[in-house]
């Protein structure tokens, strides 16, 4: 029995060390090509026009122009059929034919006809193959997974899903072949840890889960998912909702959001909601408990700010504490958000005209720029009568001209020139860097424009990335001095303006700036 055994792997050892000495060699008679051994001897006969050298177990055969594979033993694995065939990766080649791709195993099975523009690697069992400019997915056990329609399909998450584009829409499907959601949703799906992904569909908005089940039906005027809190709202019905989609809070008649540096609008802000009851705008927790009474018109978009809110009743404006209670009751015209760090936090405030600063301890700086200073007009006497018409010395009237003053009055002084004018106007951005690292060209999170007028005032407009309006973020006077621009308590330095002057950037603090041109 062991005799036995010894001899077959003498034989086997024999037949591959033979297999690897496998040459090409051209027939002089008949010049084909074909391969031999160590020995000279014919292993695979001379009938083609050229054979490589067989590489990592493999050789490329030719015929008429077209190309086939052997084995090491010199077995011919697939006759030459193919313009081109890959070298193997993974246990698949590609093989083409007219420019069109398809795959081989390395027994020689043809996994899928060409038929391809292009064929990714195989990433746990599935590749992306592209065919007209259309997407799909095949498997490497020989199906077709998804026929190539799709524009666009991203990179499948660990739950095995992956986002794909069609005409504009967006849907879900998985890696086994399965479509969760057909592509009919306005935005990509970005699912939540908790399984769930707000959609929007046809102007509405929705929640569906990652195993294509829909949570919230597509009637939302809008949904914002928040430190694991759901704020949802259409027509006057808007309230709080835990992940398992179950209320937290009583109906409002709205609910609002306010704006942080460079991170949208957040409707949670200090554990705290604002909501509109009756006409009043006021506060929530986050377990739908009322902390403020709505008794305001307006609630600055800023929200709390170093521990103060801006609040509007009737036409003016004051402060309110976390716990409701008035900082400074409504006395001023016009009122912005606390900036700042401790003892330092101010608020730009306008009161009966006038421009103050409030600090956080109540006391008021006026900051009203002084009037502009009057032009003194330096014609002395002697000038002005000297260029003054002559009045004849006898005159019907009887009127004498008096020395040393002129009949008419002297022209007025020519106005200053205002070297900012070239500011005044409306500037888009175009391009944005948040100190995220990135530079965003489109779906700014900040800042949509930046307007300027004649009269010194200016405003900032942010666009809500949820809604996609525009509302007001910050808005005051205007000043510029050399490169440096002031607009209300913000400060930036003006840079890289263009020749014409309808391009510049704005720099402002921790890093960021926009690119902004002139509409």
């Amino acid at each position: 029995m062991k005799q036995t055994i010894l001899i077959w792997i003498v034989a086997l050892a024999t037949i591959t060390v033979s297999a690897q000495n496998l040459k090409p060699q051209k027939d002089k008679a008949t010049k084909k090509y074909g391969y031999v051994n160590g020995e000279g001897e014919w292993i695979v006969q001379p009938v083609y026009d050229d054979v490589d050298k067989i590489k990592d177990g493999f050789g490329v055969i030719y015929s008429s122009k077209k190309r086939g594979l052997i084995d090491a033993t010199g077995k011919v694995i697939l006759e030459p059929r193919f313009d081109d065939i890959d070298r193997f990766k993974d246990g698949f080649a590609q093989v083409e034919i007219d420019d069109k791709k398809g795959l081989i195993t390395t027994d020689g099975k043809v996994l899928f006809e060409p038929r391809f523009d292009k064929i990714d690697k195989f990433s746990e069992g599935v590749a992306e193959v592209k065919e007209n400019d259309k997407y799909g997915l095949i498997s490497n056990s020989g199906q077709i997974l998804f026929e190539p329609v799709f524009d666009r399909i991203s990179s499948f998450d660990k739950e095995g899903n992956a986002d794909v584009e069609a005409s504009g829409k967006w849907g879900l499907i998985n890696r086994n072949g399965k479509t969760l959601f057909e592509p009919k949703f306005q935005e990509r799906l970005r699912f939540e840890r908790n399984g769930l992904a707000i959609v929007k569909q046809d102007g509405s908005f929705g929640i569906v889960k990652n195993t294509g089940e829909i949570a919230f039906e597509m009637k939302a005027e809008l949904i914002s998912y928040e430190q694991g809190i759901y704020v949802i709202g259409f027509a006057d019905d808007w309230r709080l909702y835990g992940e398992n989609m179950k209320p937290i809070s009583g109906k409002y008649e709205g609910m609002d959001g306010f704006y942080g540096f460079g991170s949208g609008k957040k409707f949670i802000r200090d554990n705290k909601v604002a909501v509109r009851k009756d006409g009043k705008w006021g506060f929530i927790n986050t377990s739908g408990v009322e902390v403020i009474k709505p008794a305001y018109d307006v609630i600055h978009p800023d929200g709390f700010k170093c521990s103060f809110c801006a609040v509007k009743v009737g036409d003016k404006w004051g402060y309110i504490r976390p716990d409701g209670s008035w900082f400074k009751e409504p006395e001023f015209d016009n009122a912005d958000g606390f900036t700042g760090i401790g003892n330092v936090a101010t608020a730009n405030v306008v009161k009966d005209g006038k421009q103050f600063r409030l600090k956080n301890d109540g006391s008021l700086t006026d900051m009203t720029p002084p009037p502009a200073p009057v032009v003194e007009n330096k014609t002395t006497a002697s000038t002005v009568a000297a260029t003054a018409p002559k009045t004849p010395a006898s005159s019907s009237s009887g009127n004498q001209s008096i020395p040393g003053i002129a009949s008419k009055s002297a022209p007025a002084a020519a106005p200053a020139v205002d070297e900012s004018a070239w500011i005044n106007g409306t500037w888009i951005v175009e391009e944005e860097y948040m100190g995220s690292g990135k530079v965003r060209k489109v779906n700014h999170t900040t800042y949509s424009r930046f307007e300027f007028d004649a009269n010194k005032t200016g405003v900032m407009v942010q666009r809500d990335q949820i809604t996609g309006k525009d509302s007001k973020k910050t808005s005051g006077g205007w000043k510029v001095s050399g490169n440096k621009l002031t607009l209300s308590s913000l400060s930036f330095t003006i840079s890289e303006v263009s020749p014409d002057k309808r391009t510049m950037k704005l720099k402002g603090m921790l890093g960021t700036w926009w690119k902004v041109k002139k509409k």
